[in-house]
């Protein structure tokens, strides 16, 4: 839990990024940053993670705010 303190950034377990289908049925990778990295810095391997496990290719990810700024991923 995101707590707004610079000393500790994250009080209780680790950050996480889940994806899933868009009905969210399956999850399809997950990662936890071992150190305290912006959302939008993981993106990129997240989605590589995912890709790999798929036949179809990924064309579109929704994300919370943390993923701010970000408005393609290698260019695709």
């Amino acid at each position: 839990m995101a707590k707004g303190k610079d000393h500790k950034p994250y009080e209780y377990g680790a950050k996480a990024s889940i994806i899933t289908t868009s009905t969210g049925n399956i999850i399809f990778e997950r990662c936890e940053p071992r150190k305290n990295i912006a959302d939008v810095n993981t993106l990129d391997e997240v989605l590589e993670k995912a890709q790999s496990v798929r036949i179809s290719k990924i064309q579109e990810a929704v994300c919370d705010r943390g993923y701010r700024g970000r408005k393609e991923v290698k260019g695709d």
